[in-house]
């Protein structure tokens, strides 16, 4: 053998530090019985977990197929991903991350106060206002190479204005852009909610070409001392601050036809949030208890085409009105607009999906614009960041 040490040796092949050496038959022995565990028992454990919840084991569709590179590295990545040993220890590192250190990960950051915030939202207010000037960041352009939101918007006014449709444009501001007191402790109040220029200058723009757009940052900032606007556990809004945006659209709107009466029932929810989810921790790992808040529900019929008044947007417009999920349904954006509007409201919401992806549904159901007089497109500043939406030009039928 080549020794590694050439300056100690005195003789060729020989090292003086590891010419005595030796490993004793205990030692070899209690080595190769614990590498043997460190293969054996993710490899039973996983094959226990998986007969038991899919009646299958997943490594024998690793013969099903012609053996290749390309397969191997597919399986070798999907073991890391699907091992459910492995998923355990990374729950068990990142809770002891955040209850030690109060770390959050990759899909949720741990604020202030126990706050939790998406990170790419916490990125797109510190690239704003006080926060961004005080780290010394620079704005970057909100426009994603080949996209343009300026163009897909104004075309879109243009196509509804054709068709006699009111459009009012509608800017909502992601969490940190509320509380970024509780990303940067040393964030002044007197400042106001951190704001990118380019989205200002934008929307100053769309509103120079005939679009009806405003901003609702500065309703929520304001309407801060009246209790939480954003979930503290999810990146959605609160019922407050649902009745915030609502009241500021229905006084900006006007009258739309004549008025009927819903008739309104207040119901508690509980909502663990999102982002608790994605931060995936342990109950020990923190104080991240559920959130009770009181939804306004709307009994009505269901609303169909002929409503008047449609309203466009991703999550935030689809949270607290969809069946089946645990902020409760029948009390969303859509709900609290009727409620104050006295028309029937039709919603379409995609999630992650409010730039183009809502466009292109109505698009494909014609049938919704028939007796529109007014179409309210809601979506967040977060799809005016670079690589976070594509801004297609979507022709209506």
């Amino acid at each position: 053998p080549v020794s590694l040490f050439p300056i100690l040796m005195d003789q060729p092949g020989t090292t003086p530090l590891m010419e005595d050496a030796a490993i004793g038959r205990r030692t070899a022995v209690a080595l190769a019985a614990i590498f043997c565990l460190l293969i054996a028992v993710p490899s039973a454990h996983q094959f226990v977990t998986e007969m038991r919840q899919e009646g299958r084991w997943k490594v024998l569709e690793l013969f099903r197929h012609r053996p290749s590179q390309e397969a191997l590295k597919r399986f070798e990545k999907g073991l890391a991903r699907d091992s459910a040993l492995s998923e355990r220890m990374r729950r068990i590192y990142q809770s002891m991350l955040t209850r030690v250190f109060r770390r959050g990960s990759g899909n949720a950051f741990v604020g202030r106060d126990g706050t939790l915030f998406y990170p790419p939202d916490v990125e797109l207010a510190a690239r704003s206002g006080p926060a961004g000037a005080r780290r010394g960041a620079a704005l970057e352009k909100s426009i994603g190479e080949g996209t343009d939101p300026f163009a897909a918007i104004l075309d879109f006014h243009r196509q509804l204005q054709s068709k006699g449709i009111r459009l009012v444009f509608v800017v909502l501001p992601v969490k940190p852009l509320i509380y970024p007191e509780r990303v940067w402790p040393g964030y002044p109040p007197s400042a106001g909610p951190p704001r990118s220029r380019e989205l200002q200058a934008m929307v100053e723009k769309l509103k120079g070409v005939g679009v009806d757009a405003l901003d609702v940052s500065g309703d929520l900032w304001n309407a801060k001392p009246r209790g939480e606007m954003f979930l503290r556990l999810d990146t959605h809004w609160t019922p407050l601050a649902l009745d915030v945006v609502a009241d500021r659209l229905a006084g900006h709107i006007g009258p739309v036809g004549p008025r009927t009466a819903f008739e309104v029932l207040r119901t508690p929810v509980t909502i663990r949030g999102d982002l608790f989810h994605m931060l995936d921790v342990f109950p020990w790992a923190g104080d991240f208890p559920p959130q009770s808040v009181e939804v306004a529900r709307v009994r009505a019929p269901k609303v169909g085409d002929e409503a008047p008044v449609l309203l466009m947007g991703d999550s935030f417009a689809g949270i607290y009105s969809r069946a089946g999920g645990e902020s409760g349904e029948g009390a969303g954006l859509g709900e609290q607009l009727m409620i104050r509007l006295g028309v029937p409201v039709q919603v379409i919401s995609v999630d992650g999906g409010s730039a183009t992806e809502v466009r292109e549904e109505l698009a494909q159901n014609p049938g919704m614009l028939r007796d529109k007089k007014v179409v309210v497109w809601a979506c967040l500043t977060r799809y005016f960041s670079k690589d976070h939406a594509r801004w297609s030009i979507v022709e209506l039928r």
